[in-house]
């Protein structure tokens, strides 16, 4: 395997630089983390692959401001069409429904469509390098996983020893992308396909290995991210962490074409429901739409593997979808990607092991792309993940909160197979299906791809009823991601915003003060006298992130028009002076940009349900989560459920003495 190099130590080592590697290469990044990212390939994702984001991960890229690399470059998504036959199968499809997308509506961020993964892997590779994170080491496979067991229940410990090799370039793998036209005489061209994304990687779609070609090195890790895809190197060297479900008899092709067509809705997503299958039909950027084509039954992936038969397996592709648009016909001229693949349901019993190696992504859950779930529900698995490595790494939070990622992200992984399956029943029956029924999936995928996936208690999600109070703020559920819905307004421009646009991805726990109306100066007494023991609170936790000197931000939300109050009103934990930058005019925010009452349907206080007199404190975790509710003297019960998981500075300055390298306070 040719000469070593000198051993290597590192705080978290990503094995895997798809969508969900990045998101953990990002996030720690941001958060100042020691950490590395290797992958077996010589380039990121060239093209095709996932493409379609959903709701809460374009919130999470803006969050990390990258939302604009969406904005200016994906196909939005418009209307949505259903297609499906009549008691004449033979008559062929018709439009059934058209509309809106289920779960679009009223959308602060409107570009919400798709791009190509590589776009995705290089708008995340651009959000790493804005924040000095790591390159990703190309060519570098794992060969050799060693545990010590020993060493694990210590966090100053590198327990787990990797064994990587830097493969010779002529080892890569191909760097194959499909793409090809159709010349006159039917033959077909190689073509490089649109693989420059956004221009600002080309070291990222050129095959090349980082490190020193044919050696091999020791790596000494505190953690490890196993995001390596679904036949995981890292899952099958953990024995207690199996896959479990099984591969259905369903055949997929999925090809990106430049369509010549008649179809009238090829600019619309629309589900095309035949006798002969079903379609799902998808608009991509460059004029590209995609087609996930249900293959006839009978139909197998080993007839169609061999990729120098491309004419024929592309050529199937389109017979299949031509027969399920009938009496519409689609062809091309250049195709930028294709693939196939059996449909399977599976989810892995395990996402960790031993609270040190962590799965995630395709390395968890394998599933059909009908809904588009896999590169969404995959991000949000490493964005729940890393907030909560940095806490434990900077003795912020107790090793214990690491137990939450099994605790939250299993279930989300199980409800999506659950959901495949529910689709699968609907939308491939090769039968005529009521449209209610194909609604009411498509209305269950809506509220998966939304805020609906609540996480239950544990120990970082507070309960109803015991400190935690949910009547205090009922649109405010507990364990569920904070909602894009109400309009405030600054104090100190009046400039109006969305609330979760407020709650950036850097480190930060919030503490929202929603204070009540507080032109009656009782109300506004009551609200400033909270203001030392907020102030002890922000102060008696480290941060999690280097660039931050505070573990917690304090915002302040009233219901009266800004014009009621002054900055001078207002006790200084929530109008914050800093020696150097001055003081911090975005810390508060009303209901109402002017001189009249706020709206009930769109101030804050009437959209999460808060009352004017007893307001509401509410706590969201790092990854925009609402993980606390209470009332306004509900102080004590907050302080006590922060101590139930949180490290206090001087506790966490005795553990760090006894650090060696890594990350730092």
């Amino acid at each position: 395997m040719g000469s070593t190099s000198p051993d290597s130590h590192v705080d978290v080592l990503i094995v895997g630089a798809g969508p969900a590697g990045m998101m953990a290469n990002m996030h720690l990044s941001e958060l100042g983390i020691s950490h590395r990212i290797i992958d077996h390939r010589g380039t990121r994702t060239l093209n095709g692959r996932a493409d379609g984001f959903h709701v809460p991960t374009v919130e999470i890229w803006d969050s990390f401001g990258i939302y604009d690399r969406i904005e200016k470059y994906s196909e939005r998504f418009g209307q949505w069409g259903l297609w499906t036959f009549g008691e004449d199968a033979a008559a062929g499809i018709y439009r059934q429904h058209l509309g809106s997308i289920p779960g679009h509506e009223n959308l602060r961020l409107p570009k919400i469509g798709t791009m190509h993964q590589g776009m995705i892997e290089a708008g995340l590779g651009d959000g790493v390098r804005a924040r000095g994170g790591p390159v990703v080491e190309r060519g570098t496979k794992p060969v050799e996983l060693t545990i010590d067991e020993s060493l694990v229940n210590d966090p100053t410990n590198y327990p787990i020893i990797m064994k990587v090799h830097h493969v010779l370039k002529s080892e890569l793998p191909d760097a194959w992308t499909g793409a090809h036209s159709v010349q006159e005489d039917g033959t077909l061209k190689p073509e490089k396909g649109f693989v420059e994304a956004f221009g600002t990687d080309p070291h990222e779609i050129e095959n090349h290995v980082d490190g020193t070609e044919g050696t091999t090195e020791t790596i000494h890790a505190k953690y490890v991210i196993g995001v390596d895809g679904a036949h995981s190197w890292v899952r099958r060297q953990l024995p207690d962490l199996k896959m479990e479900g099984e591969n259905s008899d369903q055949v997929f092709g999925v090809v990106d074409i430049q369509p010549i067509t008649n179809f009238p809705d090829i600019r619309r997503t629309c589900s095309l429901l035949s006798h002969a299958g079903f379609l799902l039909l998808i608009p991509r950027e460059n004029g590209l739409v995609r087609l996930y084509v249900q293959f006839p039954e009978g139909y197998k992936t080993s007839d169609v593997k061999d990729r120098n038969n491309e004419k024929a397996t592309v050529s199937d592709i389109l017979k299949a979808a031509n027969e399920i648009l009938y009496p519409y016909t689609i062809g091309y001229k250049y195709c930028d990607w294709w693939t196939i693949y059996r449909v399977g349901q599976r989810v892995c019993n395990k996402a960790s092991h031993l609270d040190r190696i962590f799965l995630a992504g395709d390395a968890t859950h394998a599933h059909s792309p009908k809904g588009g779930q896999g590169m969404n529900v995959s991000q949000q698995d490493t964005y729940n993940l890393t907030w909560k490595l940095a806490g434990v790494l900077r003795n912020q939070l107790s090793p214990s909160v690491l137990k939450t990622y099994d605790q939250e992200r299993l279930p989300i992984a199980r409800n999506l197979i659950e959901l495949d399956n529910d689709m699968a029943k609907v939308l491939l029956a090769r039968a005529n299906r009521d449209e209610a029924e194909v609604q009411r999936v498509y209305k269950r995928l809506s509220k998966f791809s939304g805020p609906i996936s609540t996480y239950k208690s544990n120990l970082v999600i507070g309960e109803d009823g015991k400190g935690a109070r949910q009547d205090a703020a009922t649109g405010l559920p507990i364990g569920l991601r904070f909602p894009d819905t109400a309009t405030v307004y600054s104090q100190a421009d009046g400039d109006p915003t969305s609330t979760l646009s407020l709650l950036k991805s850097n480190g930060l726990w919030r503490v929202l003060v929603f204070a009540g109306h507080l032109a009656d100066k009782a109300q506004l007494a009551k609200v400033d006298a909270m203001g030392e023991r907020l102030k002890a609170l922000q102060q008696r936790y480290p941060p999690a992130s280097a660039r931050r000197e505070d573990f917690l931000e304090i915002l302040l939300f009233h219901s009266s028009p800004i014009s009621a109050v002054e900055f001078s009103d207002f006790h200084h934990t929530f109008f914050p002076v800093h020696e150097t930058l001055g003081r911090n005019y975005f810390t508060i925010y009303g209901d109402s940009g002017g001189v009249k009452e706020a709206d009930k349907t769109t101030g804050s206080h009437g959209v999460y349900g808060i009352g004017e007199k007893k307001g509401a404190l509410i706590v969201v975790r790092p990854d925009q989560v609402t993980a606390w509710v209470g009332e306004l003297d509900d102080v004590d019960q907050m302080e006590e459920w922060f101590a139930s998981f949180m490290i206090a500075k001087d506790e966490a300055k005795r553990r760090d003495s006894g650090r060696e390298g890594g990350t730092k306070i």
